[in-house]
């Protein structure tokens, strides 16, 4: 057996295994599928290989690697592959996406994503020489561009065109971004997120612990709540349910359906969850109970992306949670609202496993304790039992499955557990910090249901209140072609209290003591907000970023921050609202309240708030913002609401 590689070039060894009657099948070299297998090469300067089978070329040249799995003191196969390392040779370039039409009058900034294919077929992304001279950037017309790439003596190269457009022909439209959450949980490491548009399927099970007769005496009326909850008409709850929130603000991309099955009885102890690996086995048992005994549901209808996962799994638990109980003991805080991944099933395509999954108890969907009462007959618990924040005129409480599900679809909580940092670096106008009002436009943005305006010079743009057409304008450093949400910018969108955010601010307004009144919630300004959504990547062990999610990358910038959290990022935040205020430092923010929002003839620069961000008048990587920004009006026509801001390139 021979394999040739080029320097740098990376290949993993596959085990064949036959079974009588099958095709040969192709196993990655896990210790789970190769336990005992042991490789070693000969000349560890041409090539290095670790225990996984994996290997890397350092140089050129050539020798042996050897493969040997030993199970029950019995050799099961023994092998050697000469491997023959190569310099690189460009074969072939291939121009991925370019920016191919520009402005008469304005710098010709030509960027590009480039790959090299060398002569084994391995790829490569490079950075090409670009020759542009052919390019007249004062009179418009058709012009083409030379990329090419050298290596070794070698020379592969492209030709592109590009157009020259008149600048008085130039107006600002909207920019689909290249790269969304779906692409970072699938792409990454693996992990799992629901799907963000089109129909996706929830599966809701109740569960029943020993001590749940202590709280529900009707549990057809507790089902009913549940189901509701999720599924319901915005009468049936009285706002809006998870289905119904999540329809209207996605605009229609995506559509939440699905089935609450009959309560499931454990046959356990809510105390036995305080162990997770507890809780992972109740994940699989209930799914596996729910299928059995409804054979007329297709299992595969809950795998909307076809990953082998079930896309919305929902356990929702008949016992307190450890707040409103004042549960105690180690692990009593598995008791709580969260979504979790935990258990080890493999995906199945074919019989989809349970993976990520909703966690929450019944009681945090009931807004009052008359409420509670009346509905379980049994028990008067609810979310509102401590936290006099339950909006008192709803049927039912949809505020917290909301928030999870959100989770559910990728996004973080934006609420901070820093030491010293600041509690709400998000503000408290947010569906993931304190449950209440809409999302921000950073999670549309990840969501891929809002598509921003990103100016490349000065000029002024209107916007429209967020929740009516999702307009937000987006600020970068620099001009490049790959617009990721996985990178370091400024959002600039108007805030009004209409539409999802109409609830809790004009017609039920939530208050917090002294914290926040209803003039913070019902004013109308511009918000200006820092995004800091770069990735890590595993290779360099995560210190350097990037702003594409492929294999290997993982968030390392967050708004908590836990010990175990690397301490050099413990000053950056996902998301943080920029206060209107020069003297707000960017670690002591809470609550925004109205002064906290641009209004017209306001201005913000990065010199003049220094104190809101880590590096000063820089940004977190070390780059200039290279923009300021203007309010030059906020108007009001009926129930619509607009701004003017101008942005101008520093």
């Amino acid at each position: 057996m021979k394999k040739t590689l080029v320097v740098d070039e990376p290949y993993r060894f596959y085990y064949f295994a036959k079974k009588d009657g099958e095709e040969d099948k192709k196993y990655d070299n896990h210790f789970d599928v190769l336990v005992g297998t042991h490789y070693s090469v000969e000349d560890d300067s041409i090539v290095s290989i670790n225990d996984e089978g994996e290997i890397v070329a350092l140089k050129a040249g050539e020798t042996y690697v050897h493969c040997i799995n030993t199970r029950n003191n019995e050799v099961k196969f023994d092998f050697r592959c000469l491997v023959k390392v190569e310099e690189k040779h460009a074969t072939k370039l291939e121009v991925l996406n370019y920016r191919d039409k520009y402005y008469s009058g304005k710098q010709f900034n030509f960027m590009c994503k480039a790959k090299v294919i060398y002569q084994t077929g391995y790829e490569e992304e490079v950075k090409p020489f670009v020759d542009s001279s052919k390019v007249n950037m004062a009179v418009p017309g058709n012009y083409n561009v030379t990329i090419s790439y050298s290596i070794n003596g070698t020379t592969a190269s492209v030709t592109k065109g590009v157009t020259v457009l008149d600048s008085s022909l130039y107006k600002l439209e909207k920019t689909p971004l290249d790269y969304h959450l779906v692409d970072y949980y699938q792409n990454s490491f693996g992990a799992y997120a629901m799907p963000t548009r089109g129909d996706v399927k929830m599966l809701v099970i109740p569960v029943k612990f020993k001590e749940t007769d202590e709280y529900i005496a009707n549990y057809n009326n507790v089902k009913e709540d549940i189901d509701a909850t999720f599924f319901g008409s915005n009468d049936r709850v009285g706002w809006r349910s998870v289905e119904t929130f999540y329809e209207e603000e996605s605009k229609g991309l995506i559509n939440i359906i699905g089935k609450t099955s009959d309560w499931y009885d454990s046959g356990l102890s809510y105390k036995d969850c305080y162990d997770p690996s507890v809780i992972a086995q109740l994940k699989a048992d209930a799914t596996k109970w729910f299928f059995d005994n409804n054979p007329s549901e297709d299992r595969k209808s809950y795998d909307a992306d076809h990953d082998g996962r079930l896309d919305g799994l929902c356990l929702v638990y008949g016992s307190l949670d450890y707040r409103t109980g004042d549960l105690e003991g180690e692990g009593a805080g598995n008791m709580w609202a969260m979504v979790r991944t935990i258990g080890n099933e493999r995906p199945d395509v074919d019989k989809p496993v349970s993976c990520k999954f909703l966690w929450a108890s019944y009681d945090a969907i009931y807004p009052t304790k008359t409420k509670a009462l009346e509905r379980t007959e049994k028990s008067d618990y609810s979310e509102d039992d401590k936290y006099n924040s339950g909006p008192k005129y709803l049927t039912l409480d949809t505020r917290t499955m909301i928030h999870e599900t959100g989770h559910m679809l990728g996004l973080f909580d934006y609420y901070a557990a820093k030491d010293g940092g600041a509690p709400f670096p998000a503000g408290h106008t947010n569906i993931q910090t304190l449950n209440f009002l809409s999302h921000d436009p950073y999670s549309l943005l990840q969501y891929d249901w809002a598509d921003p305006y990103i100016p490349e010079f000065t000029q002024t743009i209107t916007i429209t209140d967020f929740q009516d057409n999702h307009d937000v304008i987006m600020l970068k450093p620099n001009n490049g072609l790959v617009n990721s949400t996985f990178d370091e910018y400024i959002l600039i969108d108007l805030y009004a209290p209409t539409g999802l955010n109409k609830f809790n601010s004009i017609e039920h307004p939530l208050y917090y003591g002294t914290a926040l009144n209803k003039e913070d919630l019902t004013t109308v300004g511009v918000r200006i907000w820092h995004v800091d959504a770069r990735l890590l990547t595993k290779d360099s062990d995560y210190k350097e970023f990037t702003t594409e999610p492929i294999k290997g990358t993982d968030f390392r910038i967050s708004n908590t921050y836990y010990e175990d959290d690397d301490p050099a990022y413990k000053e950056f935040y996902e998301l943080k609202l920029v206060r209107n205020n020069p003297d707000i430092d960017y670690l002591s923010l809470s609550y925004n309240v109205k002064s906290d929002y641009f209004y017209e003839g306001d201005e913000f620069d990065m010199t003049k708030f220094p104190k809101q961000f880590a590096n000063g008048t820089k940004l977190d990587s070390g780059l200039d913002l290279g923009w300021s920004i203007k309010v030059d009006g906020i108007y009001q026509t009926g129930d619509n609401y607009s701004a003017d801001i101008t942005v101008t390139k520093l």
